[in-house]
């Protein structure tokens, strides 16, 4: 019997396909013994795909990735009052944001390695920046924007390897080893669904509507039972403003590739209203006598756009207008061209 995981986290959906304990037809390796060394690697991979998914429910490109430093000689000499002042950051932090009326979501570890003591924290945008330096009183902050691809494996990992040289350092220094990592406790957690597959093990990706392999994310391996494992990861397919237009406010997720949505209450600049279509040359008539007033209602109307064309595109030329009030006037442009 095969047992396949699947997390869903952000923009991201990881699938786990494996044997569970019970004796599967196919080829097998020998089972490898458990070793306090393998024990400890396995911990730390699970912790790190958990610190993973948690970052990619929780945040996207508009959040920030924060280093706080500390004033050269005022660095705290214990690792207990470095974690101190990143809970009292994160004390002014909230205080600050409550005036906005934003709920702080963060997560932040230690580093305290080869380089002077830091703090790296990653939490949600607020409407002011400023607020992130002004609650930071040791030192300076510096930050970083996220970046847009929903997928966090890289941050995640980074954050693992300062929180276990920490503990490293920590346990040097004869101090209690604290959390490798801290979280709020209003994050979305990612949803983990299990079913059970009949049949023969399947070692190749599956792809799923709207979503496309990531392709460093596959890996095929063995169990430590001796049998098959596959793990891949799936990202959302992103839309850009030529792809997907929503004049409705309507999600890019919700638009099929290549559709341009046009609500009823909105005119086509290309189109006239149905029913109010005029023949070329003015209004609608029959035989001669309409199509001599047609001719001579064209004849008047071109020669007014040119002159209201002579008269508006001087001022156009001179003026310094904002990219805002350009495409203003070339719609005013196209309505009296039309």
């Amino acid at each position: 019997m095969i047992a396949e995981k699947t997390v869903y986290a952000g923009d991201t959906i990881e699938v786990s396909r494996y044997h569970i304990n019970c004796i599967p037809k196919g080829p097998r390796k020998k089972k490898k013994e458990s070793t306090p060394e393998r024990i400890k690697k396995a911990n730390l991979r699970r912790r790190t795909d958990r610190l993973r998914q948690l970052m990619n429910a929780n945040f996207d490109d508009t959040c920030w990735s924060l280093t706080l430093t500390y004033r050269k000689g005022e660095e705290p000499k214990s690792i207990r009052a470095v974690r101190k002042d990143a809970a009292d950051f994160v004390r002014r932090l909230r205080q600050c944001a409550r005036l906005f009326g934003v709920d702080v979501k963060f997560i932040y570890t230690i580093g305290a390695g080869k380089h002077r003591r830091h703090i790296h924290i990653t939490v949600n945008s607020l409407p002011d920046m400023a607020i992130f330096a002004g609650c930071w009183i040791h030192g300076h902050v510096s930050m970083t924007k996220l970046y847009s691809n929903g997928q966090y494996r890289d941050l995640a990992d980074y954050y693992i390897l300062n929180g276990q040289e920490t503990k490293e350092q920590e346990e040097a220094l004869g101090e209690s080893p604290g959390q490798m990592y801290v979280t709020s406790k209003n994050l979305t957690q990612p949803i983990e669904k299990k079913r059970m597959i009949f049949g023969r093990f399947k070692g190749d990706p599956e792809t799923v509507p709207g979503y496309y392999l990531e392709k460093e994310s596959v890996y095929k391996g063995f169990t430590s039972m001796g049998f098959p494992l596959l793990r891949y990861t799936l990202m959302r397919e992103k839309r850009d403003g030529k792809t997907a237009i929503s004049v409705d406010r309507r999600r890019a997720e919700d638009i099929r590739q290549g559709e341009v949505h046009i609500p009823r209450d909105v005119a086509d600049r290309n189109t006239k209203p149905r029913g109010k279509r005029r023949a070329s040359g003015g209004k609608s008539g029959s035989g001669l006598a309409g199509g001599i007033a047609g001719g001579i209602t064209g004849i008047f109307r071109k020669a007014k756009t040119d002159l209201m064309h002579s008269l508006w595109m001087p001022l156009h030329n001179n003026v310094n207008q904002s990219k805002s009030h350009g495409k203003m006037g070339k719609q005013r442009l196209q309505d009296l061209k039309e």
